[in-house]
């Protein structure tokens, strides 16, 4: 939700930009156990950034298939995205938001609001996969 900015900045450059790698390492320190997100190869690797190995020849076995299940998860999550693109197709960025033209950065933090309010109320497909209930809309609302 950092920006906006057009949509062929590269993502690491927009994750410097943002200031949340420093964020990260504190919010994902938790009782002296180093928490981590999984990030695309984009990212820089940090203890609290993990990147997949990629699938060159050069790669161990292990390393292939966890970067094989971790690419699941990772599909499985940008569902969100295409969810908030379908569900409130002004927000489709190639045809629809233009920076200056538009309110973009308060259309798409709106849409991202009311799709998640969708899903505290229907769920999701990521819910589902992961096999855990959104939270309430009033513990949603209230958080």
């Amino acid at each position: 939700m950092y920006g906006p900015h057009e949509a062929r900045r590269h993502d690491m450059v927009l994750y410097c930009e943002s200031g949340k790698d420093e964020d990260l390492r504190q919010t994902l320190l938790i009782d002296g156990v180093q928490h981590c997100l999984y990030g695309d190869s984009a990212y820089v690797l940090r203890a609290w950034m993990q990147t997949g190995h990629g699938n060159g020849p050069d790669r161990l076995a292990a390393e292939r298939a966890f970067h094989l299940s971790m690419s699941r998860v990772r599909e499985t999550v940008e569902r969100g995205y295409k969810d908030s693109k379908q569900y409130f197709t002004t927000l489709d960025f190639q045809r629809k938001l233009k920076i200056r033209e538009t309110a973009v950065g308060k259309q798409y933090p709106g849409g991202a609001l009311l799709c998640n309010i969708r899903s505290c109320l229907y769920g999701n497909q990521t819910a589902s996969y992961f096999g855990c209930d959104p939270p309430s809309l009033k513990r949603y609302l209230s958080d």
